[in-house]
């Protein structure tokens, strides 16, 4: 992550917007305020630390085809030239690091990049002085769980039974001119786009 700490590119080359270049925006006291808001400080020094779980998990947003240890891998220190480990740590020390972080650092990271770009690349997200957005939906399959089958359902399948994983439906906020996406919204598969768009207001 060799260019964190210098200025970031602006929006306008989205293909350029790779993980080093993300490493300059998204500031340390961001993360650290974050942790913070939802009392994860680690009590004491441990091999994965908040700090950077939630590195791992940026990481594994821009590299969705590795897996978690290559993604640790490719990032290699923290952000100020840190050292992570003096030994890899296991795919299951990963998981549980993933799980004491949970989603709520995660969700404020998101509204103060969000807030960062509208503030900052406002230009280069408009035309002729119009914020250019538009709303996508996707689905997303989710590990097969009771609990995932009885919160977001099991879609049908074409032959009259149901398909194999639950799955999640998104709704985005995405950037016209960057793709960049400044919300999500996540519901119960048999929630429609339409239904949740009002929300997005």
């Amino acid at each position: 992550m060799s260019l964190i700490g210098k200025s970031p590119q602006n929006l306008e080359s989205p293909q350029k917007f790779v993980m080093e270049v993300f490493g300059s925006i998204l500031q340390t006291e961001w993360i650290d305020e974050a942790i913070r808001s939802v009392d994860r400080v680690d009590e004491r020094i441990r091999k994965l630390p908040m700090r950077f779980v939630t590195w791992m998990l940026v990481g594994m947003g821009f590299h969705r085809s590795l897996s978690i240890k290559n993604v640790i891998a490719r990032l290699g220190q923290l952000p100020g030239g840190i050292a992570l480990w003096a030994k890899e740590p296991q795919s299951a020390a990963t998981g549980e690091a993933r799980d004491r972080l949970g989603v709520a650092p995660i969700r404020l990271l998101l509204n103060r990049l969000c807030a960062w770009s509208l503030e900052t690349q406002r230009e280069a997200l408009s035309w002729k002085g119009w914020l250019l957005l538009a709303l996508d939906g996707t689905t997303v399959k989710v590990p097969d769980s009771n609990d995932n089958r009885r919160l977001f359902g099991l879609p049908g399948a074409n032959r009259g039974d149901r398909a194999a994983f639950p799955q999640v439906r998104a709704l985005l906020l995405i950037s016209v001119t960057a793709h960049f996406i400044l919300d999500v919204l996540f519901a119960p598969y048999k929630v429609g786009e339409l239904r949740l768009a009002p929300r997005m207001a």
